[in-house]
Parts: structure tokens; sequence; C-alpha cells
């Protein structure tokens, strides 16, 4: 028996791309599990009523059930279990009952990280796990650790493929077989089981730039009011790209009634014809049967979306202010802000845009995967020898701000089996005693990824603290020649300094060597008066 768990109807259309790539779209006995989330319906008449209506659905599943009705009142998103092992077992029975499966072979599943998913899967010990991703998020880690009993039987991953030649780290830990699902196979997957949405007429994008809501208030990263503005600004700028009067929004399912009837009556959009897509068709049905100028947003997989499988242009809009905003660091969403951010121009062309190459991405969205979970990612120092190894082919805030915290990493296991048995130590020896890099060491590898800030900002410390090091003041002096004057200068004046101190070594005589300690650090001392002045 196979079961199946969606949240959403973007989730239906990418499960079934999966069922076709794994074999399994004509295996039957298989259940469809309906997992309603949002507080404000995704569509009028609920998520569950509206699947159930799909045309040909019976043909890939023999019977679609209502979790929402299952565990009625709890959300789920709220639906844990008990860590006790009985309890965790008495409570799979149950749900096998419900279910009216005698057991579950293979489970598909998508955010295992979170309820209502990660329940299942502990629920269903017997079951070998694919998960799906819907989007960017494919490119963030996997935020919550799972226990081994649950990675042991996670087999696959399949992701729609926004971005060709590039592996996410999702779930990597559990070693997991990847399967993209291109872009032409998923929109025939739209194209079958959605053909009347695609003749929706109430959702006509033709020429209009379509500016996409996110759901920012709700994830605490502004007020309501400030989203409100926010999208007010966004819809202006697309009608200046756009040199019209008529711009279209379609809003989030969890923006509230409320919020958008303020938006619609903002001051700022008074000049401004502004089209509502109220419809309950997804954004990609809604993309076949109409071609809007382009799209926008801060950021959203929609937006990824219309532009991989549709071609269709693409802007960011504000998006990097958020990268500062979410929190804690781990937070999932970090990953798709930097990639809206990179892979898209600015709406309102404030940023030169640079086109990245697979490979460049591949960096960025591992350096920023291991800076947020490191360790998962991050095992030892061989790992981080080789993601610092990186060098830096295009500068960016998003880049350097994960690099500065993976050179201040320490990896619970120093050192890898490797090197463990070539200095002649046990494995299990280096477990407890972590060693971190040495500074010139940091330095030299930050030099070669061509990250001279870095490279100057750990020497310049470490010199700071042992004024004779000409291994720091050479690199100092290297890092500096791509840097600012300030930066020449104050890697002039260490190399003063550093020959001041060998000239005074010279010139003590041997009876005099404790004396010439105390010059070393007077000019140490010297040296960081000088250094506060600049």
């Amino acid at each position: 028996m196979i079961l199946c768990q969606i949240s959403t109807l973007f989730d239906l259309h990418v499960l079934l791309g999966s069922l076709r790539a794994n074999g399994h779209l004509d295996v039957m006995p298989k259940t469809l599990l309906v997992s309603a989330h949002s507080v404000s319906p995704e569509v009028p008449g609920g998520l569950y009523e509206t699947v159930q209506k799909f045309p040909d659905l019976d043909k890939y599943f023999s019977n679609v059930v209502s979790l929402n009705k299952i565990i009625a009142p709890v959300h789920p998103q709220k639906w844990e279990v008990d860590g006790n092992e009985p309890k965790r077992l008495s409570a799979g029975s149950l749900l096998l009952a419900a279910l009216g499966l005698e057991t579950v072979e293979q489970l598909y599943v998508e955010s295992i990280q979170t309820p209502p998913a990660n329940t299942l899967v502990q629920l269903l010990p017997a079951a070998r796990i694919n998960v799906f991703s819907d989007g960017l998020m494919s490119f963030s880690p996997t935020r919550n650790a799972l226990p081994m009993q649950v990675l042991s039987r996670v087999d696959r991953l399949f992701y729609p493929d926004l971005l060709p030649g590039v592996t996410p780290p999702l779930l990597r830990e559990a070693g997991v077989e990847l399967h993209p699902l291109g872009m032409e196979g998923l929109r025939g997957t739209f194209e079958a089981m959605d053909a009347d949405g695609a003749q929706d007429g109430s959702a006509d994008l033709q020429g209009l730039p379509l500016f996409l809501g996110q759901y920012l208030s709700a994830l605490d990263l502004m007020s309501a009011e400030e989203e409100i503005a926010l999208y007010a600004d966004g819809l202006v700028a697309c009608a200046e790209r756009a040199g019209a009067k008529r711009v279209a929004f379609k809003p989030h399912p969890s923006f509230s009634e409320g919020m958008l009837h303020q938006l619609v009556q903002a001051p700022a959009l008074s000049g401004l014809d502004v089209t509502v897509i109220t419809s309950s068709h997804s954004l990609e049905t809604l993309l076949l049967q109409s071609r809007p100028a382009f799209v926008a947003s801060v950021f959203s997989t929609g937006m990824a979306m219309a532009h991989a499988m549709f071609g269709i242009e693409a802007y960011h809009f504000r998006t990097e202010a958020f990268f500062d905003r979410l929190q804690p660091w781990e937070n999932s969403n970090r990953v798709p802000v930097m990639l809206s951010a990179l892979m898209y121009p600015d709406l309102e062309g404030r940023e030169t845009h640079y086109p990245l190459r697979a490979e460049e991405v591949q960096v960025k969205v591992d350096l920023m995967a291991a800076s947020m979970q490191p360790k998962t990612l991050v095992p030892d120092n061989s790992a981080l020898l080789k993601l610092l190894g990186h060098p830096m082919t295009r500068e960016d805030r998003f880049e350097r701000t994960a690099r500065r915290k993976l050179f201040g990493y320490t990896p619970k296991n120093s050192l890898s089996m490797e090197q463990a048995a070539l200095a002649g130590k046990s494995w299990e020896e280096t477990r407890g005693a972590p060693e971190r890099l040495r500074a010139i060491d940091r330095a030299r590898l930050a030099l070669k990824a061509k990250d001279y800030d870095m490279a100057f900002e750990i020497s310049l410390e470490a010199y700071q603290k042992t004024p004779t090091s000409s291994l720091h003041v050479e690199i100092l002096e290297k890092a500096a020649a791509h840097l600012s004057e300030l930066n020449k200068i104050i890697a002039k004046r260490a190399r003063q300094d550093l020959e001041a101190l060998k000239q005074a070594a010279e010139d003590t005589p041997q009876e005099t060597v404790l004396a010439s300690a105390d010059r070393r650090r007077e000019v140490k001392n010297a040296f960081l008066r000088r250094l506060r002045r600049t």
C-alpha cells in the first residue's frame, strides 16, 4: 500500500510528477491524505473538497482522505505524538484503522521536518520514505535533526528542477537519491489535471505585470501595515516598469480579506487599475491560459516556477532586506530569499544583475546551507576546508556572511577518519577534543578563496596579539593589495613595526633579552594606538 500526503494544490502536482518518476503513478491501491493548513482557506470550499473535484483523480488514487477530519480538533501542524514507543505504535495502529489500511509500504510526504509529515513517518515505522519538495525550499538544509530510525528509511528526494545543474542540500545527511522533476513533465501534469482551470476567464493575466504576494506578516517579518505598504509599492513599481496603468496582484492564501481590502484602497494605488486574482486554481494553471508581461515578488516559488516553466521574465522586489529579518539564522526561508535576490533582476533597477552559472549558484547554496546547519553538513575540518576552499567568483553579501560564520566554526570532529589515521590517532580520540584551524591556516584559506576582507581581518586580529608574526604581515599585504587605501596603510604600518622589532632584536645584547620583550610590548601597544587613530 502506498500513502501520499499533500497540503497544497501545488503539492498534488509535484506528487504526481514524483509518482510518475518513481514508477508508482499507476500502482494501486494508493491513498491520498489531504492536510489543509491555512487559517484562511486556500480555495473556496476547502482543499479536501477541491482536490476531490479534480478530473481523473480516481485513475491515480483509490481513496482520498482528509487528515483534518481524522485528527480534529487538532490542527495538522500541531499534530505530534509522544516519544514513548508503545504510545507511538498504538497511535500508528489507530491511524491505519482510520485510513482503512492494514499496512503502508511506501510513504510520500512533503516537509518531513515538521508535522504532519514528521508525525506520519514516526507512526508508520515500516514504510520506506519518499520526500517531495515544493520548490525553492529544496535548496535549504534540513532544519530539524531527524532521528536515525527516520533518516535510515528516507530513500528519495523529488524536487522541481528550478535551478538546472544545482543539487539541493535538503536531506544530504541521509544520502538520499536525488530526482529532479523536469519542467516539461511538470507542465504536462498541470495541463492534464487542470484542463478546466486553464479556461478560467476570471483570471486573465495576458500582458499584465503580475505581483505575487507572500505571508510576511504571518512570518513575523513585518507588521500587517508594513506588508500592505510594501505590496502597494511593488504594484507601483510594476506599473512603472511596464509603462502601464493596469497591474495584477495574486495574494498568498494566508493574506486575509481585511488586508486585501486595505491594499486595494491604498492611496498609492489610486491612479492604477489593480486586478486581484482570486481564482481557486494554482498560479501555474492560470499561466497555461494567459501570459503576463512579467512576474515579480519579494521571494516566491511561484515566481521561480513562472520563470523556469514558462520562460516568463521575473524580478525580485526589496528582497535583500528580509535576509537580515529572518530569525533564527537557521530559518529555512533564508536560502529562497538569497536565490530570489541573486537569480532575478531588481524590479526597481537599483542593482546591477549578473547572471550566475550553475556551479557558482551551487557554491553559494552549499556555503549558506552549511552555515545554517554546520553540525550535519560540516562534520570535520576536511569538510570545512573543502567548503571554504571554493573561490569567491562573484562577491555578494549572502556568500560573505555565510563564509564569516563558517570561518568561526569549529567542527565537533576536528579530524576526519583519514586525517586521524595519518596522525596516528584513533578517530574516537579526536571526537572529544576539537582543534580549531590555526589563524594562519584560516587566513591563507580566505586568501586562496579570494575573500580578501576575511583574510585581512583574521591576520590583523592575529597580528595584534603577536606583532612578531611575519606570516600574518605577508597576508595583510597580499589582501590589502585588493582592498582600500586604509587597508594598505594598515598593512604598511604593520610591516614597518615588524622591521623595527627585527632591528631591535638584532641590536639587543644577550644580557638584555628580557628588556627586548618589553620593547616588543611597547611596539605592539604603539601599533594598536595608531590603528585606533586610523
